[in-house]
């Protein structure tokens, strides 16, 4: 309902519209003055600027400063015919920007004179047409109506039934929202409290869909307790009951009597001005206002093609009451904080912060906290890190995760709302040494998040900050390591028994062999049973010991008796090892150096590495503090992991790191890949746990439900997600079981293909042996003498009793004596004289051997030769005899 003075106001812009841009003649004003000169309507707003304005003069860094005067507009100027003087006032006193109420003849000669138009909000212009120089620098009721609206749908209500004092400006206010207005009741001071209750009485019914609505001015805000003290005799703070405070001052003094109630009361409020009065939020839109204007100023000075106007319509700050900026005259980007009473929190400030309304953004509403007296259709914030199997995003970018689904199952069953704020550095949380927390205990402790997300350490300190659900998991510390797998290895398979015990075995055969041979040889022997070769003594003794059989079988009683205790006595030896064997080549793990963390500190040749962010290094960094330090000071880069997964990455690169984490990490980790193990004890055993902020109004719903599951469908999420990959089952414990491969086998097939080569090479050895010999006798036959035969010599040594000759294709030399070099024996002649000389070759004869001597006998061949002749039937007549 509109008052007169609404009335008069709509009549005079209907009457006196606003010049068009294109129907009068503008000035702009240029940014060139090094004063300006600025006309201030309220003298408390005058004295205000004027007390700021050397601060506004720094903040140009000397380039201008600012001239205020206290220029009364009302009742003078506040005409439509009164523009003229007032033009003329202005120009003659070189007016650059007016700060007042809105008046329709000041608008006008603001948008000739192109004079930035500074309206306060006190007054209710909002029926005005949009003119560029006209800039609402307060927050009007437009914007908290958008605020009202989005909370209002937040809300699920249909509608509103408003309460007010009937001032213009919250009629202004409730003329916005008229469309969704129920109804409509005055309440001021001549209102009866028997008149409240019977209102109140009168829209009971409409209450559990329709937001109670309470707008008054400032000053009239006491009138809000009168209707809150009749509010509980008409049955109206029940928990369905919702009431709404659009304004933006401090409220808290009028709803102390009701904060404990039921019903839920909302208002407004600007971030770090929640606790500021009427008078004190109008300084500081005054003060952003003109530290706006001094910014727009800087920026036209800065452009050729700025003007006054157009300066302030394109520059933004971050004030102090937010972002500053102005759209078509009215503050743009506003971010309004929607607060909410608060049962728990102390009496000096009971007000929370439940959501979040920004300006133009989609969704322009944020709920932080949906306050509710029951678990049901209240909104609940869980705060996590993104750690597996805890909470992690699949392929599609999707949460997901063993909390996760914990939390699903927890709203299918309580009818709660959630969201899920994952913490900004990551950590579970530590605290720090001025007692805040970081991490996820941080958001706890601070308010921002009701319970945590991921299952965390119990632990002393953090139980002193927050409050824990139920125990659902026994946890403690745990390494990992890398599976040994061992190298290419020829004598796998000889391992089962020592080197002395194989040599032993091996003299045994000997010894074996050699004492059936013997007891075979000296037993009686008959035709048909012929005596056991030694070889074949040897080889029936090798194939007892190798379980296999041979053709050659003892004969004699004796011999039979022997090898049947022999073949007894080596299923033994074969059983044995084959037992030994088996477990080896299962698991030849190699072993470490230590079985606990504190082992580990002493094991110089292992690394130890952690997560980052994990309570596990926390945990090692207090319990054993040697271990970090080693690793801080040999391999600081490797020390700390940013996720589960990179040191699990980084392990697996390098058998020699140890990475330790939490039980349930560490376990599912390992189920994931086969390559790894776990080893040693349980460490520093604890519970794991979901934390819950203190005071949470829910804790016991939380609780109670999460045991009524612990056993039954709890159980089956752990079974879901630890397994996942996990490795293949046999009879033999997976975490124990290694594949067998070549390598376990190499010594085997190595022993296989020795025996194969050396077979070969015998085969081949055999061979060329053969060949040596045929071609020695054919060469031994071929350089066989052949009596009477002549062969080719040469002289190698002249002496005075003859000459010593090589026969060519033999290395012996040969002595013939002087007499047998020329024709005629009975002449003595030497070599000299017959013209003989070293390596002149002549022809020789062969004579067979001499009796006496057992000396060869050759000659020098000459043809006719009568003595040569002699000599031949001589010889033949002495082999004759």
């Amino acid at each position: 309902m509109l008052s007169p003075a609404s009335l008069l106001c709509l009549l005079l812009l209907a009457l006196c519209p606003l010049p068009q841009p294109g129907s009068a003649q503008r000035f702009d004003r240029p940014c060139s003055p090094s004063v300006f000169h600025v006309a201030v309507e309220r003298y408390s707003t005058f004295v205000y600027l004027t007390s700021i304005r050397n601060e506004l003069t720094n903040a140009s860094r000397g380039a201008f400063s600012f001239n205020f005067t206290h220029f009364e507009i009302q009742p003078h100027f506040a005409k439509p015919e009164t523009m003229a003087p007032l033009e003329n006032e202005f120009l003659s006193r070189n007016i650059y920007a007016v700060v007042a109420d809105y008046y329709l003849s000041v608008a006008v000669v603001t948008y000739t004179n192109g004079i930035p138009y500074f309206i306060s909000g006190d007054r209710e212009y909002s029926t005005y047409e949009y003119k560029p120089q006209m800039f609402q620098y307060q927050i009007n009721h437009d914007q908290l109506n958008s605020t009202l609206f989005d909370l209002n749908a937040a809300l699920r209500r249909e509608g509103y039934t408003i309460f007010t004092d009937g001032t213009l400006s919250s009629s202004h206010f409730t003329a916005n929202v008229a469309g969704k207005i129920f109804t409509q009741r005055v309440i001021n001071a001549n209102t009866s409290d028997s008149e409240i209750f019977d209102a109140m009485v009168r829209n009971r019914d409409l209450l559990s869909s329709h937001s109670w609505v309470l707008v008054y001015k400032p000053e009239n805000m006491h009138q809000v307790v009168r209707i809150f003290n009749q509010s509980g005799p008409a049955g109206a703070l029940t928990d369905k009951d919702i009431f709404v405070l659009p304004s933006l001052e401090d409220k808290q003094q009028y709803l102390a009597n009701i904060r404990r109630s039921s019903a839920i009361v909302y208002t407004f409020s600007l971030d770090k001005l929640g606790r500021y009065n009427s008078t004190e939020l109008e300084k500081v839109y005054l003060k952003d206002c003109f530290r706006h204007f001094v910014a727009s100023i800087i920026t036209c000075k800065s452009r050729d093609n700025l003007t006054l106007i157009t300066g302030l319509q394109s520059t933004s700050i971050n004030g102090q009451s937010g972002y500053f900026s102005y759209r078509r005259g009215i503050r743009e980007g506003l971010t309004v904080n929607v607060m909410t009473t608060e049962r728990t929190l102390p009496d000096s400030d009971f007000l929370s912060k439940t959501g979040t309304w920004i300006q133009n953004a989609t969704p322009a509403y944020k709920v932080d906290y949906f306050k509710t007296t029951t678990i049901k259709n209240s909104l609940i914030r869980f705060v996590g890190v993104l750690d597996q199997p805890y909470l992690y995003k699949n392929l599609n970018g999707e949460l997901t995760g063993i909390s996760y689904d914990l939390i699903l199952l927890m709203q299918r069953n309580l009818g709660f709302q959630f969201e899920i704020l994952l913490a900004e550095d990551g950590s579970y949380g530590s605290k720090r040494p001025d007692g805040s927390w970081t991490g996820m205990m941080g958001y706890l402790t601070e308010n921002r998040a009701d319970m945590s997300a991921n299952f965390m350490f119990a632990l002393s300190d953090r139980l002193q900050a927050a409050d824990m659900s139920i125990n659902l998991v026994q946890s403690g510390l745990l390494m990992l390591l890398k599976r040994t797998i061992h190298p290419l290895d020829f004598f796998n398979v000889f391992y089962p028994f020592s080197w002395y015990v194989w040599i032993s075995i091996m003299f045994s055969m000997v010894v074996l062999s050699v004492t059936l041979f013997v007891s075979d040889k000296i037993s009686p022997n008959k035709s048909d049973k012929p005596m056991f070769s030694f070889m074949a003594s040897f080889f029936l003794v090798l194939s007892s010991f190798l379980m296999s059989k041979v053709e050659t079988e003892p004969r004699k009683p004796s011999a039979r008796l022997f090898t049947l205790l022999l073949w007894f006595s080596t299923l033994f030896y074969m059983t044995t090892y084959v037992s030994n064997l088996v477990p080896f080549l299962v698991k030849p793990d190699e072993s470490v150096p230590f079985t606990t963390i504190t082992e580990l500190q002493n094991a110089t040749s292992y690394r130890a590495i952690f997560w980052n962010n994990s309570i596990a290094y926390t945990t090692v960094q207090r319990r054993w503090p040697n271990l970090v330090q080693t690793a801080k000071a040999n391999w600081p880069e490797d020390m700390l992991q940013p996720s589960a997964a990179a040191a699990v990455e980084t392990l697996k690169s390098n058998d020699r790191y140890v990475y330790i984490d939490s039980a349930t990490t560490i376990n599912y980790q390992k189920t994931k890949d086969c390559v790894l193990k776990t080893y040693g004890p349980l460490e520093e055993v604890v519970y794991e746990t979901t934390m819950i902020r203190k005071n949470y109004p829910f804790t016991n719903e939380v609780r109670s439900f999460l045991n009524s599951v612990r056993y039954s469908e709890y159980q089956n999420l752990e079974k879901k997600y630890f397994g996942l990959n996990r490795c293949p089952t046999s009879v033999i414990n997976p975490a124990d079981k290694i594949p067998l491969s070549f390598s376990y086998f190499a010594g085997l097939f190595a022993a296989v293909g020795i025996g194969s080569v050396l077979g070969f090479l015998y085969i081949i050895l055999h061979w060329v042996y053969r060949k040596v010999v045929l071609w020695l006798a054919r060469r031994r036959s071929r350089n066989k003498l052949e009596y009477g035969k002549t062969y080719e010599a040469e002289i190698i040594k002249i002496t005075k009793e003859g000459v010593w000759v090589k026969i060519e294709g033999r290395q012996e030399v040969f002595f013939i004596a002087n007499n047998s070099l020329h024709s005629d024996p009975t002449k003595i002649k030497t070599a000299k004289s017959l013209q003989l000389r070293v390596r002149q070759k002549i022809q020789v004869q062969y004579f067979g051997k001499d009796s006496a001597t057992n000396n060869r006998i050759f000659a020098r061949l000459f043809e006719n030769s009568e003595w040569l002749q002699a000599e031949r039937n001589r010889v033949v007549d002495s082999d004759s005899d």
